[in-house]
């Protein structure tokens, strides 16, 4: 994506005689959410705004940011009369990581507890490791903790009381 972006505004830049009114907008997709940080910082992607309009997006944040924003974890929590938020992820991979990174973020609920976030899949402790390395002080705005669960498993509502799960307030 960053090198089709490199070319895109080459290209515009000879065909500047033929340029339309707007300039051409790039919108590009990075997984690396740290990576995109850095590219806007980099000149060569904004060296010409006339020409070209480069931003960068990544659907997994956008899609946890969006869950955040339209689902307050802790009117759940008060609803069930629990005593704080108490978020069970199921599966690991990109999107559980933005999910559980903007849960510490919004870690300040109007119950005054930091969540509880249940990191539940195949590979669930070597994602929170890896999850960890890259948000160091997580564990510290956040009670994280993980259980391995079998590949397959489908029954979630038998599954997660007989693991001392009942407390949830969120899937």
């Amino acid at each position: 994506n960053v090198e089709v972006t490199l070319r895109a505004k080459r290209l515009a830049r000879t065909r500047e005689g033929q340029r339309q009114h707007a300039p051409l907008q790039i919108r590009l997709h990075l997984d690396d959410t740290r990576l995109a940080t850095q590219l806007e910082d980099y000149p060569k992607f904004f060296e010409d705004y006339d020409g070209v309009e480069t931003s960068f997006f990544n659907v997994d944040e956008r899609s946890a940011r969006l869950l955040f924003a339209e689902h307050a974890m802790d009117i759940y929590a008060d609803a069930l009369d629990a005593p704080r938020v108490h978020l069970v992820l199921v599966g690991v991979g990109p999107l559980q990581e933005q999910v559980l990174l903007h849960a510490l973020r919004l870690a300040h609920f109007a119950d005054g507890a930091a969540p509880r976030v249940t990191l539940l899949g195949v590979g669930a402790q070597q994602a929170l490791d890896a999850f960890v390395l890259a948000h160091p002080g997580a564990t510290e705005v956040g009670e994280i903790d993980c259980i391995e669960m079998v590949a397959g498993e489908a029954e979630l509502e038998t599954w997660l009381p007989a693991h001392g799960l009942a407390d949830a307030t969120a899937w």
